[in-house]
């Protein structure tokens, strides 16, 4: 204490001034003022006097990097969405549309950024999906534009845009075309230079790959409501074959004989035939007996035959309640004729 000096507080600022001449850091003038000076509470004095040097605010350093805030959670797929421009990649340009909910990703390769080039993907995607509520872009000239204002104003959507030459604000593309870029590259190596193949393989495989974001989901799952079948399916998982299905309750076999039914003029009618041939487990073929003077072969589905009783065979059913009637009805006929005619003969005898 015994070395510095003591400063009165109508001097003080001139003192700050002459330490702070080469525009040190506040540590700097902070040891350099401890080596001259004194009065107290001077390191604050110290801290504030630099806050408020323009030149020092001017020219100093960006201040730390604040972690990235995720954007609010969405309830359902397709209610927010962010686009964004890869490119030049593959010598072309790729517009991106991922759906902030289930990350579901639509891609078009486009000749040039313009705004015709997204509103014309837009419609589309709205014609398959919907209408979203939002949609976030940077302040790209396809963006900003007025045909694209009127595009979401006459669907009455939301449109935000990040902040310029902050990409991060826009995480949700911005994370995606990182993605897509090293996995059509990998892809590259094995397909060659098909690059509408190789991104096709890309987005087949992205959307039905689970992952941790989604707890375990795929995006295929949460945007459209299910799995999507993928070549693996087919390799690694057994398949049912089709043919062990629920067969049709009427079924023919070859010879037999039905009718079939035949469509003319407005018209149709049963027209008998027989079976030639058996078409999986629901068609056949059919040759008509007779038809406009000539045996005709035809395609038919089993909704149009019915199994057909040739005139020799007895259509009736002996043991309905009916026919037992019928028949004991008979039999007590008989029996009286019989019994009459007995009775005849004995009083002729006697």
């Amino acid at each position: 204490m015994a070395d510095r000096l003591v400063i009165p507080n109508s001097l003080r600022q001139r003192i700050l001034k002459q330490l702070h001449r080469g525009h040190s850091s506040i540590e700097r003038m902070k040891t350099a003022a401890r080596s001259y000076v004194f009065w107290p509470k001077i390191d604050e004095c110290i801290t504030e006097y630099i806050k408020r040097c323009s030149s020092c605010a001017i020219h100093s350093k960006s201040p730390p990097k604040v972690s990235p805030q995720p954007w609010p959670a969405t309830k359902d797929s397709w209610e927010r969405i962010h686009l964004d421009f890869a490119g030049p990649f593959f010598n072309q340009q790729f517009l991106i549309v991922i759906d902030a909910h289930s990350k579901w990703s639509e891609i078009k390769a486009v000749r040039s950024p313009t705004t015709l080039a997204v509103n014309e993907f837009l419609n589309e995607l709205f014609s398959r999906f919907c209408v979203p509520e939002t949609i976030v872009t940077d302040n790209g000239t396809q963006f900003t534009s007025e045909e694209f204002a009127a595009l979401c104003k006459s669907n009455g959507i939301q449109h935000l845009r990040t902040a310029p030459y902050h990409p991060q604000s826009n995480g949700q593309a911005e994370k995606f075309v990182d993605t897509m870029k090293r996995s059509m590259l990998k892809i590259e190596e094995g397909k060659g230079g098909n690059i509408a193949e190789i991104l096709q393989t890309f987005l087949q495989t992205y959307r039905s790959t689970p992952s941790r974001i989604l707890k375990g989901k795929s995006p295929a799952e949460l945007m459209i409501g299910r799995k999507m079948r993928t070549t693996p399916d087919l390799l690694l998982k057994p398949q049912s074959n089709p043919s062990e299905g629920t067969l049709p309750s009427r079924r023919f076999t070859v010879d037999d004989e039905v009718y079939a039914k035949i469509h003319e003029a407005n018209s149709w009618k049963w027209v008998p035939g027989h079976v030639c041939e058996a078409i999986g487990s629901v068609t056949y073929n059919v040759l008509l007996d007779f038809w406009h003077g000539r045996r005709k072969p035809i395609h038919s589905h089993v909704n149009q035959l019915k199994p057909r009783l040739n005139g020799n065979q007895d259509t009736t059913n002996s043991s309905s309640p009916l026919n037992i009637l019928v028949d004991i009805s008979i039999r007590c006929s008989n029996i009286e004729v019989h019994y009459r005619s007995s009775r005849s003969s004995d009083s002729t005898t006697g």
